[in-house]
């Protein structure tokens, strides 16, 4: 029985393993003093080994010098990999603020 809640308690928690938030600052180091932002979806198959397309961060900075880059998963995210994962489809929301 104890082995049994042991297992329970990993299957619960392991889909909570890749909640992170990365913050990239590039430029001057200092957060914008703009509040701009711009976000776009990157998408994994195999549970986020191989990724599906390329989210150009640069490009979404559109010429701005000094500007953060934002990777997490957002609530939405977590809700569509809960039925995407089921195929190892896993997406990831990025932001850029400038």
């Amino acid at each position: 029985m104890k082995n049994l809640r042991t297992v329970a308690l990993v299957a619960c928690l392991s889909p909570l393993a890749g909640c992170y938030t990365l913050t990239h600052h590039v430029g001057n180091g200092a957060a914008p003093t703009k509040s701009t932002e711009t976000s776009d979806r990157q998408w994994y198959v195999l549970w986020g080994i191989v990724p599906l397309g390329k989210v150009d961060s640069h490009a979404m900075a559109a010429g701005a010098k000094d500007y953060t880059i934002t990777s997490q998963w957002s609530f939405l995210d977590c809700v569509i990999n809960v039925v995407a994962g089921m195929v190892t489809v896993q997406c990831q929301s990025v932001t850029v603020s400038k």
